[in-house]
């Protein structure tokens, strides 16, 4: 018998292997898993997704590697109050879905898998059709009961001649049903199912989701998750530190039932009357509506030093850019361009992070389907950090000589008093809340605490 013989136990454990009284190694009893299985399909049209970028893949419309990346956001979302800093987060992130080239809370690498197995199967592929029509020298006419103001992106686009389509309109899926399966521990067995709630309430597949392209149900679909989530998404309250969306501390409006597609629209078109709607953001006009009564397009018109006759700057809150807040990039594309106005490039309003220019939007419009035929319209204010938080990188106009803008410019308690939409509220972000308060048959308001 060896020196090193004599000092082993008869019954210890080796990287995970244990030796029996025997002598012989027994690897240890594999953690008791349990398996989710459920069946989703699209409510809305599904846009993107795939490997060219704003194309959906015909043959693989969706994948495990999406839909994981979808469920760790959600996941995130529901769960990062229980801990007390980034590190620890992410370490347990790690652990349930993976991660690769992240670093735990003791400063090592974290690799692997995760704890959650994955698999998709497609059950109907779908149907995918042009998203919208055009006719010589017209505008692109959408699809029955799609909203244009949320698809614009998708629209294509005609020569200049007017008599040629020179990009056409996007094709999105219709009718996508897949099967979802998920093995876990036991052990994260809650957290899997908060995070899958989250993704099929408030979240989608593909392009947009968050103005409600892509929304999924259950199949069968039911009401059952609109029951008792009030305390569903709030069990730890926010983390201090979070530098992305929670849903504690987050607000949700739900409006009246309708069939999905008008649910869809109900919803998104309460952003584009928030920003856009004549004698409330636009003042009215005779054939088409008049001047905007946000402060952006005048505070442009300042910085750039153009404008059109009859269009000088006279917004009193100039330079002001509150929304700023519901999300960048924003493309200010001025309609009298040829007269003096901006244009060439169009100025681009952006975040102003070194090559991270975009902020998704805290606000998320959507169905929510409560039935096979039927939805409510989901309003949700996210609690994610605002544009002019110091923390965050400000924001910056593009392509004038490299401006960026004062966070004095991006939040103004007395400049916010001069814009009639915000009517009063500093915070663009509960300005539209409020808007939609008064503008959306609300039959149920809830706080995630």
């Amino acid at each position: 018998m060896t020196h090193s013989e004599e000092v082993l136990s008869p019954d210890f454990e080796l990287f995970g292997l244990k030796r029996s009284g025997s002598g012989a190694v027994t690897p240890p009893a594999p953690p008791q898993r349990e398996t989710i299985s459920l069946e989703l399909s699209l409510i809305t049209p599904m846009f993107g997704g795939g490997a060219v970028a704003g194309q959906v893949d015909p043959d693989r419309p969706v994948n495990a590697k999406s839909i994981r990346g979808h469920l760790r956001f959600w996941w995130r979302a529901c769960y990062a109050g229980q801990f007390d800093s980034a590190e620890l987060m992410f370490q347990r992130e790690a652990e349930i879905w993976g991660a690769a080239g992240e670093y735990g809370a003791d400063g090592k690498p974290v690799l692997g898998q995760g704890a959650v197995d994955l698999e998709v199967a497609i059950k109907e592929k779908g149907q995918p059709v042009p998203c919208a029509t055009y006719r010589k020298q017209e505008r692109a006419t959408f699809n029955d009961k799609y909203p244009a103001y949320v698809l614009f992106p998708f629209q294509g686009k005609l020569a200049k001649d007017r008599c040629v389509i020179e990009v056409p309109p996007t094709k999105c899926l219709e009718k996508l049903t897949f099967a979802l399966r998920l093995s876990v521990p036991g052990e994260v067995r809650e957290e899997v199912d908060c995070a899958l709630r989250a993704w099929i309430l408030f979240g989608g597949v593909g392009a947009r989701t968050r103005r409600g392209c892509g929304a999924l149900a259950r199949v069968p679909a039911s009401d059952e998750w609109l029951r008792g989530f009030d305390d569903l998404f709030s069990q730890h309250g926010p983390a201090k530190w979070a530098m992305f969306p929670q849903l504690a501390g987050s607000r949700v409006l739900l409006g009246e039932q309708q069939n999905h597609l008008q649910a869809w629209s109900t919803a998104v078109n309460l952003m584009r009357d928030f920003r856009q709607r004549p004698d409330f953001a636009r003042n009215p006009g005779d054939n088409r509506p008049g001047r905007s009564r946000w402060p952006e397009p005048d505070s442009i018109r300042d910085v750039r030093r153009r404008w059109a006759p009859g269009h000088e700057p006279t917004h009193p809150a100039r330079p002001f850019y509150p929304r700023a807040d519901l999300g960048l990039p924003i493309v200010f594309h001025f309609k009298d361009g040829n007269r003096g106005d901006p244009q060439d490039p169009d100025p681009t309003l952006e975040a102003a992070g070194e090559d991270k220019t975009r902020m998704a939007s805290a606000i998320i419009l959507k169905p929510v389907a409560i039935s096979e035929s039927l939805s409510v319209p989901l309003v949700l204010l996210l609690n994610t950090p605002h544009i002019y938080d110091e923390a965050a990188p400000g924001a910056k106009l593009k392509e004038v000589r490299g401006q960026s803008i004062a966070r004095t410019e991006l939040l103004n308690e007395t400049k916010a008093g001069l814009v009639a939409p915000m009517d009063g509220e500093p915070d663009v972000r509960k300005a539209f809340l409020n808007f939609a308060r008064n503008n959306f048959h609300v039959k149920r308001e809830v706080k995630l605490e």
